[in-house]
């Protein structure tokens, strides 16, 4: 059975590196950060991670199976069809959606499928969960294996 309300820690270590802990899968991973370094008080746009206890969302990746995240938490395989909207002036604004079943109302998005190997495990951070424009947006973390 898939938990509901799970929460994530993002903490960045001494040397730099981001350590996600799901402590409800047991799972403490190393992250990409920012290229901009990582704050507690995120911004869309500031190319920084977020550092603090978040919700956890949508956990994505290329393969078709969710053996990292102990069957826990929701997981999608990517596909062809899917893009993550950054443009805020759409109704889709900081959310997944899938092309073929929805119409498209914005003019930038990122196309999840053309990141194959920085999104070969990725998990949601909403750091933004009404998915408020100019508001703090979700962020994708990478997973290593």
């Amino acid at each position: 059975m898939i938990e509901t309300n799970n929460k994530i820690k993002v903490i960045i270590e001494d040397n730099n590196d981001a350590i996600l802990e799901f402590p409800k899968c047991n799972i403490k991973t190393k992250a990409y950060i920012g290229k901009n370094g990582a704050t507690p008080k995120k911004q869309e746009g500031d190319g920084k991670t977020p550092i603090g206890e978040f919700e956890l969302g949508i956990a994505m990746g290329m393969h078709n199976n969710q053996e990292i995240l102990n069957k826990k938490i929701e997981y999608k395989q990517i596909t062809n069809n899917m893009y993550w909207v950054d443009d805020s002036k759409s109704k889709y604004y900081n959310k997944l959606v899938d092309i073929s079943q929805t119409k498209k109302d914005w003019e930038s998005s990122e196309y999840l499928i053309d990141y194959p190997l920085q999104y070969e495990y990725l998990v949601e951070i909403k750091t933004n969960p009404k998915n408020e424009p100019k508001k703090r947006k979700c962020n994708i973390f990478t997973l290593y294996k």
